[in-house]
């Protein structure tokens, strides 16, 4: 027969102490010594006793002697007072030693304890926990300030009332906030991999629910009768990561805090519920009060929240505002309506190249004098306004025709070095007519390079100073332009191999654009002369600096280059000049969105280093020299043809002689290079003959007929 276990004849805990020989008195040394290494070992022994410990420099938090996460139990872990410890929570409980901390979590009596506490002490149980003190803030919350008195705590629960996490909210006698969020089921410092709302139970049972920032503003809420929620981690928190599934089916109104962060959140917090909730509602906070107010506040302020809601409910559906503040437009107000009856016509900053009020770009040559050329157009802009009768020259492809104020931004350059361009390129004294008008700024000399835009791996960002340099552009009077020189000097982010980058960029200038109603123009470099020769827009489009996304970003580019030493020498010839290196330059615009003068314009460089438009002389140099005839143009296209076909095409590119057709044209025919020039320009405008892939391995473009004569 099994036998019977009768606890009715248990032992008593104190006969229990008198059978193992515990009821003697104990030594006073031996409690001192196991005072005292525990003590020592305070850190070690309180990460031992509760894992939910929270420790700074000198100090750990836990909840009570049960080892609940909370901060109410202190207990000093260094100094004079090491091991002493308080429960601030608990009246009940008056505090001591490590001793007495470790009675009261185990349910300890006190000789029974000291048996235990120097077996922990000798036995090996303390090389098993050793933490090194890093090790210990690793293991939680890891605080390198004094966090003050807890000011307040919310606990998350399930459905049916468990406490699943908690918030704890301390305010640092040094200022600021400082949140720490509790595991309550993974028993650890941190938030859960999937986050809840904050009082699930009143959400399930109520169709409309106020959805705050934090959980004061939530508790104020229900404090006042009113269904609210939130989400661990206030406006920063990742929605991909939160619950949101008790909202299904309810009516949602958010009430963000009234800042720019509260409305971004509203805004993301809208769109997440657009797929979960019945309806959304972003409220929005009366416009006479201060930053970062919040349903808290307006509890405490004893304001008509029933009315104030009500407004928020009236309001036109919140999807649609969301939608709105997320994207910047309302589609429905864009119907063709907008676009009846003859169009606007493009307003001009340069005459059919540069557009008034977009951001261009603008890339040279090394040596062509891109800042040389800004200059001059930033007097050209701002001269007429003082003398309206002022004839306007020609800059960048065409006519100034855009009056008014500019500001240029130069980051290379001293300012002696800029007064000595200035007195160059202007011996009329432009610059006294444009006094208050032209801004120029050489930014060594006001504290150095400026970026406005930065980032790396995806991540962009406008720096404070973007939105600084707006803030002050707004205050020119009349603003036509802004020049950045050079480009590379205001973008940190790497926007010549990265689109993103900028694509980025671009949407940033284009704000500037919309802010100020001013053209942008970025000064760029292009790829130095040699590594690829220049002899169409098209090539000098492809010699620009960057992604694809750099040069289509922006709404105009115009590149200058180098002009062929054939052309540059039978114009200096025309013109009774002497040949320089440099002397004559050409340029066009490369990208466009609008109508544009596509036609390559020819410039000479003066005394004074400014460049010439002398188009219609190299015009009239281009109609004198010898041109190919119908029938040598045909029979080039044949044999065009006959190399694809036969698997030896031309190239465009004189890398191979052989291959190379401007070549094949000077030596078939007996014409001049620029003559041959001309003949391949031409046909690559008309598209009769196009640059293709023949040889897909190794990468090999050739030239091939696309279409023939009529």
């Amino acid at each position: 027969m099994a036998s019977v276990l009768d606890f009715n004849n248990a032992l008593t805990q104190r006969q229990l102490e008198t059978y193992l020989g515990l009821d003697e008195k104990p030594d006073a040394g031996r409690i001192d010594r196991i005072r005292e290494g525990l003590a020592g070992s305070a850190p070690h022994f309180i990460a031992w006793l509760f894992p939910a410990a929270l420790f700074s420099r000198t100090q750990a938090r836990i909840g009570n002697t049960d080892g609940d996460a909370g901060t109410s139990l202190l207990i000093e872990t260094a100094g004079s007072k090491a091991g002493l410890w308080k429960d601030f929570g608990d009246p009940n409980q008056k505090g001591g030693d490590l001793i007495g901390l470790y009675m009261a979590a185990k349910r300890r009596t006190f000789p029974i304890a000291l048996e235990e506490l120097a077996e922990w002490l000798g036995n090996g149980t303390k090389p098993d926990i050793a933490y090194s003190r890093q090790q210990l803030f690793a293991k939680a919350k890891k605080v390198d300030r004094d966090l003050g008195p807890q000011k307040g705590e919310w606990h998350y629960t399930d459905a049916d009332g468990h406490i699943i996490a908690s918030v704890y909210r301390f305010e640092p006698e040094d200022g600021g906030k400082e949140f720490l969020p509790w595991d309550a089921v993974q028993r650890r410092y941190g938030n859960p991999e999937i986050r809840p709302l904050y009082n699930i139970p009143g959400v399930l049972q109520s169709e409309r629910v106020i959805f705050c920032e934090g959980e004061k503003s939530a508790k104020a809420l229900i404090d006042r009768g009113l269904c609210a929620t939130s989400v661990m981690g206030g406006a920063n928190s990742p929605l991909e990561k939160t619950d949101l599934s008790p909202l299904s089916r309810r009516d949602v109104i958010i009430w963000p805090d009234a800042d720019g962060p509260g409305q971004e959140f509203a805004g993301r917090l809208a769109l997440a519920l657009s797929d979960v909730a019945a309806s959304v509602t972003i409220f929005t906070p009366p416009s006479d009060v201060e930053s970062g107010w919040d349903a808290a506040d307006a509890c405490e302020e004893g304001l008509d929240l029933e009315h104030m809601l009500g407004f928020a409910e009236s309001a036109a559906p919140a999807i649609s505002s969301a939608s709105i503040q997320v994207l910047g437009f309302d589609l429905r107000e864009w119907s063709t309506d907008r676009f009846m009856g003859s169009a606007p016509p493009i307003q001009w900053l340069c005459e059919n190249t540069i557009p008034q009020g977009v951001p261009a770009l603008f890339a040279a040559m090394g040596g062509v004098g891109k800042s040389f050329i800004a200059l001059d157009l930033a007097l050209e802009i701002a001269a007429a306004v003082a003398f309206g009768d002022y004839n306007a020259r020609r800059v960048l492809g065409g006519e100034v025709v855009s009056h008014g104020s500019v500001v240029v931004l130069n980051a290379e350059d001293s300012r002696d070095s800029i007064h000595r361009r200035l007195e160059r390129i202007d011996p009329d004294n432009r610059r006294e007519r444009a006094n208050g008008k032209v801004f120029i700024v050489p930014l060594p000399e006001v504290g150095g390079p400026m970026p406005l835009i930065t980032g790396d791996k995806g991540e962009f960002k406008k720096t404070p100073r973007f939105e600084a340099l707006i803030e002050q552009l707004k205050t020119i009077p009349d603003l036509k332009l802004l020049i950045i020189d050079p480009l590379q000097a205001f973008v940190t982010a790497d926007i010549t191999k990265d689109p993103a980058a900028g694509q980025f960029m671009w949407s940033c200038f284009a704000q500037i654009c919309a802010a100020t109603g001013a053209t942008v123009i970025a000064c760029h470099h292009m790829r130095k002369e040699g590594m690829s020769k220049i002899d169409s827009a098209d090539s000098a489009r492809e010699a620009i600096r960057g992604s694809t996304a750099l040069i289509d970003g922006a709404r105009a580019t115009y590149a200058l280059w180098n002009a062929g030493e054939d052309q540059a020498k039978r114009l200096c010839q025309e013109l009774g000049i002497p040949h320089k290196p440099k002397a004559v330059v050409n340029g066009a615009v490369v990208k466009a969105n609008d109508e544009h003068d596509w036609e390559v314009h020819t410039y000479v460089r003066a005394e004074s280093g400014l460049l010439e438009d002398r188009s219609a002389t190299a015009q009239r140099v281009k109609q004198t020299t010898g041109q190919m005839t119908e029938a040598q143009a045909l029979d080039c296209l044949n044999k065009i043809h006959e190399r694809w076909t036969a698997g030896r095409p031309f190239s465009a590119s004189s890398q191979t002689a052989d291959r190379f057709l401007g070549a094949f044209i000077q030596r078939e025919y007996g014409l001049s290079k620029s003559t041959a020039k001309d003949a391949m320009d031409r046909w690559f405008h008309t598209e009769m003959i196009g640059s293709e892939m023949f040889d897909r391995k190794a990468k090999s473009m050739g030239l091939r007929v696309l279409k023939w004569p009529s």
